[in-house]
This record gives structure tokens, C-alpha cells and sequence, in this order.
């Protein structure tokens, strides 16, 4: 696997925070959902954003390792 520049690190922990957002966000509103399906929906977009920020972080971890 090539390493990343520490410029392409940067990109991918900026990234990961916008999804780390993105989840608190999501969670949030799916807290004052009322309606079952939009609730459901919400918290399937959740467990996306979530699984997301655990891959970019295990692979930044990894970059960082590797340099």
C-alpha cells in the first residue's frame, strides 16, 4: 500500500470530523423524530456515519503508523 502525504492525512481526518458531525447531527434530529419510518431512517443513517468514521480513523491510524 503507497503512503499517504501528510497533506492526503490531513483530508481524511477533516473528513472523518465532518462525518463525526454528521452523526451527531442525524442523532439528534432522530431524537425528535415523531414518525417511526423518519426515526428508523435516521438511525440506519447513523450506524452508516458511524461504521464510516470508524473505517477513516482505523485507516489513518494506519497511515500514521506506516510513516
Amino acid at each position: 500500500m503507497n503512503q499517504l502525504s501528510t497533506k492526503d492525512v490531513m483530508l481524511l481526518e477533516d473528513t472523518l470530523k465532518i462525518c463525526e458531525n454528521m452523526t451527531k447531527f442525524i442523532s439528534s434530529a432522530s431524537n425528535m423524530c415523531t414518525d417511526p419510518q423518519l426515526k428508523a431512517l435516521c438511525g440506519t443513517m447513523v450506524n452508516e456515519h458511524r461504521n464510516s468514521s470508524q473505517t477513516l480513523a482505523s485507516y489513518i491510524t494506519q497511515q500514521g503508523r506506516l510513516q
